[in-house]
């Protein structure tokens, strides 16, 4: 538990990137901390598109009005998709996964 705490309060919003590429390993443990997150009825309603691809970042970050564009800058972006046709709660679902990602 004290852990979990200690993580919690460790935890940063970064506002700028860097194009330092991330390790295979690195990418496979954030995307293992996604895929371990609960999911209600246990029905996984979402999936991951890792982005390296710097036309594709950079398109991804022009994508919502305002706070996308930091992505451009970004090494990678994990796109994280939700499906409701496959579960009510895909918004909870997704969003789990996402924190779940944010904090590995």
């Amino acid at each position: 538990m004290n852990d979990f705490h200690n993580l919690l309060l460790q935890r940063r919003s970064i506002r700028k990137f860097t194009d330092q590429l991330l390790t295979p390993e690195q990418t496979q443990s954030i995307l293992q901390a996604a895929l371990l997150s609960p999911t209600s009825k246990n029905k996984h309603s979402w999936e991951f598109v890792v982005v390296e691809d710097k036309e594709r970042l950079n398109a991804l970050s022009k994508c919502k009005p305002s706070s996308a564009a930091l992505i451009a800058d970004a090494a990678l972006a994990v796109v994280v998709l939700g499906n409701p046709l496959d579960s009510r709660v895909w918004i909870e679902d997704a969003s789990i996964a996402a924190i779940n990602m944010q904090l590995q």
